[in-house]
């Protein structure tokens, strides 16, 4: 999986633009993995837990975008219920008030994923 082109998809629907070569983007991505490595007390990141990485970029760049322009600046016509990386995919709940749907986005993809690295943690002594 390419960590950026995925993160950079996922955000089109929220009408959140990034390049490719972007600092931020970058920055959060290796961060982000780093986090995990060092929780998991790993040297690289399996496969299995790309996933993770990409949720919480995604979730970090939303979040950075709110903080800086407000709810105003992100498109959300329908709540989004749920993401799918493979081939990427993203479905919609269209009952919610469009501030609450990307707190809650927001909220539930900042620590996604800690079941996911519960199962790939290696407690060294």
């Amino acid at each position: 999986m390419d960590t950026k082109k995925t993160v950079i998809e996922l955000l089109k629907p929220f009408g959140v633009e990034v390049a490719e070569d972007d600092f931020t983007l970058l920055f959060l991505i290796q961060s982000i993995t780093q986090d995990i490595l060092n929780y998991c007390n790993l040297k690289e990141l399996p496969k299995e837990l790309e996933h993770v990485v990409v949720r919480r970029v995604v979730a970090n760049l939303l979040n950075s975008k709110l903080q800086a322009s407000g709810v105003g600046s992100i498109e959300v016509e329908k709540g989004i219920k749920s993401i799918t990386e493979g081939d990427v995919s993203v479905s919609y709940d269209t009952s919610l008030d469009k501030g609450i749907l990307i707190s809650r986005f927001i909220k539930d993809n900042l620590n996604y994923g800690m079941d996911n690295l519960y199962s790939f943690r290696d407690f060294s002594w």
